[in-house]
């Protein structure tokens, strides 16, 4: 709506400008630079509109255009006495432009710039209007418009707010895993199949790390679910700090989580998989219900051959990640040799809780 009103605007100006040139010779210079100021204000506000979201001072500069543009049409309402009785439908098109636009905008921001144009209305229309019969039909009604739109502004705001936030925790909900902050399994699966294409396109690497946590359900019986969390989240957080740029981590369940990552090549990833292996392996969890305790994951490395869809990937990762926990764990596996991974020196000691059941 909001862009349908300033196109309209733009619209009104224009065909009302080759229409003055036949009515209003005398004042044809000044209609020109009042309708250039409107014309090109109005498409600049279109222009930032366009960029919402990107625009970092969104807010203030379709504010600022605004009051510019209802500005400059102001003064050309006023100042040609054939205009004046336009006055109210122009200051009904800039309030009705300026609620459509409101959800779009800062509080603060929006608050003061149509106060600011309020009084701008005012000082134009007490400085310029001679006709005392017409300044008290107009003005009140000028005053009062402005008021209802702030009121009426300051609702759709707080409301669109409301709802972007409900949105966004839906959003959140769909796609991201409630405990740890990262991706869930549809988040995560969603953000490595759009990759995995962008991979083949761009003459890269896509690789799924499938991690699993070793000896987990032991952690749970000792102690306890909380404990169990704590060691889930604070795995992710320091995974996810690991990650370099095109990479992504999701948790697929319980313990066990998904990593996908492009690069140059296969062996970047592999060692991207060992680096987080000793990291976890290297790092100690503070419990809040008891001791230092420290864990161990067992990772399986898959990498896109070109040829086979993502459930393939998929189930490939997950097998050597298997093929790891039977070599006895804290260990990486790839497919880029087929040897057992200790052969490369990517296996590291069981953790001592492992050993201990």
């Amino acid at each position: 709506m909001a862009k349908t009103l300033i196109v309209l605007g733009v619209l009104y100006v224009m065909a009302f400008g080759v229409y003055d040139y036949f009515q209003i010779s005398e004042s044809d210079g000044f209609n020109l630079l009042m309708r250039t100021l409107i014309t090109s204000s109005l498409l600049m506000m279109l222009a930032v509109y366009s960029c919402w979201g990107k625009e970092r001072f969104f807010s203030l500069s379709v504010i600022s255009l605004m009051v510019f543009s209802m500005l400059a049409f102001f003064i050309l309402n006023l100042m040609v006495e054939e205009k004046t009785s336009a006055l109210l439908p122009t200051a009904f098109y800039y309030l009705l432009a300026s609620v459509a636009l409101s959800p779009l905008m800062d509080k603060r921001h929006f608050v003061v710039g149509l106060l600011v144009g309020l009084v701008v209305q005012v000082v134009l229309i007490l400085s310029f209007m001679h006709n005392q019969e017409l300044l008290v039909l107009i003005l009140p009604h000028v005053i009062c418009w402005n008021l209802i739109t702030l009121f009426v502004s300051i609702k759709l705001i707080d409301s669109a707010h409301e709802h972007y936030a409900i949105a966004m925790n839906a959003y959140n909900a769909q796609f991201y895993d409630e405990l740890t902050g990262v991706f869930n399994r549809k988040g995560v699966f969603s953000w490595a199949r759009e990759m995995q294409q962008w991979a083949r396109d761009n003459n890269q690497v896509l690789s799924l790390l499938m991690i699993d946590l070793d000896c987990f359900k032991a952690i749970n019986d000792t102690y306890g679910h909380a404990g169990g969390d704590e060691v889930i989240k604070g795995s992710a957080q320091l995974m996810q700090q690991h990650l370099p740029a095109n990479s992504a981590i999701g948790r697929l369940g319980g313990e066990e989580y998904l990593i996908a990552t492009c690069a140059q090549s296969g062996s970047v990833n592999d060692a991207l998989a060992e680096k987080i292996r000793k990291a976890i392996e290297s790092q100690v969890f503070q419990l809040a219900i008891t001791n230092e305790l420290q864990v161990t994951a067992s990772i399986g490395v898959a990498h896109d051959n070109g040829r086979e869809g993502f459930n393939s990937l998929l189930k490939h990762a997950d097998d050597l990640m298997y093929q790891g926990k039977k070599e006895g764990r804290n260990c990486v596996v790839s497919e880029t040799d087929r040897n057992y991974c200790n052969q490369w020196g990517f296996c590291g000691q069981a953790s001592a809780f492992c050993k201990k059941i």
